[in-house]
């Protein structure tokens, strides 16, 4: 049986192009991941999420261009300058959690990024954190996924409702065909490619896929076997998990409860800032107290 992740990684590295000018109060080349939600900058709930879930060690992935981003995560004074309400929190995340920033030099998907942290699974599985996905309230979706690890060791990824309230705020991408369910698990059949728009639901209640996921050490592997076949533009996970399919790996898909907002989506930020305002205070910011 394999081991508990031990580490997290936060693929950081994207162009973000969706999201500029969405908030024109602030600076126009912003990084996506510093988006203000209730006071704290979204990259902040991915290492918050990470560090309730019993992680002690981060890997973020970022490019040239995000020197914001990497000030955010290594200067205390820079983070106090920026997002006062959040110094606290980030100080506090930053002394219990080993947060080393990674640099990819050219964007070129998401995998070969986190193939830059491959050292940090050291042979075991590692958790995976989208920082565009963001949870305010109800359980800690990583600590979800690991509870079912637990039971059934296997790649897993969270899975999340798409109904007419969010369907707006969720690009048409994460599509998958999925097989049975044992207390919210689900085997996946396929993962489908990503479609142009919003995401429109086949079927009342369709899951899609979400970016908080559970890898096993073979996903590396598989990710250097696209990138020597050819696949060396934007190999995005899902080319990977559709190589995994392929050669017979199984695949576990977790029903997660409540609600994740895609915030690397201009309908998705608005939706997640509104819902953030509509939260007790104190539970708008739980998830960024260790």
């Amino acid at each position: 049986m394999p081991g508990q992740p031990q580490s997290v990684l936060i693929p950081a590295a994207g162009l973000g192009t969706r999201m500029r000018g969405v908030r024109p109060d602030l600076a126009p080349n912003l990084p996506k991941e510093l988006l203000p939600i209730a006071g704290r900058p979204a990259i902040q709930y991915a290492l918050a999420e990470a560090l309730e879930a019993g992680i002690r060690r981060a890997a973020v992935i970022v490019r040239p261009g995000k020197q914001d981003l990497e000030r955010y995560l290594t200067d205390p004074g820079f983070a106090a300058e920026r997002y006062p309400a959040a110094a606290l929190d980030m100080a506090r995340i930053r002394k219990a959690l080993d947060i080393e920033v990674l640099h990819q030099q050219e964007p070129r998907g998401e995998c070969p990024a986190l193939a830059l942290a491959q050292r940090f699974a050291a042979n075991r599985p590692v958790a995976v954190i989208y920082p565009d996905n963001v949870r305010l309230a109800g359980p800690n979706a990583l600590c979800e996924l690991l509870a079912a690890f637990a039971e059934r060791p296997g790649d897993m990824v969270g899975l999340m409702a798409v109904d007419e309230k969010n369907a707006a705020g969720v690009s048409d991408s994460g599509r998958v065909d999925l097989e049975g369910e044992e207390h919210g698990l689900f085997r996946i059949r396929a993962f489908l490619e990503k479609g142009p728009g919003a995401f429109r639901p086949r079927f009342p209640g369709e899951l899609r896929t979400c970016g908080i996921y559970l890898a096993l050490p073979h996903f590396f592997e598989l990710i250097a076997r696209a990138q020597r076949a050819g696949f060396t533009n934007e190999l995005t996970d899902n080319k990977v998990r559709r190589l995994m399919l392929e050669q017979k790996i199984e695949f576990w898909g977790l029903r997660l409860a409540g609600s994740i907002f895609d915030v690397g989506n201009p309908e998705g930020y608005r939706q997640c800032v509104e819902a953030a305002r509509d939260l007790d205070p104190n539970q708008a910011s739980s998830k960024s107290s260790p």
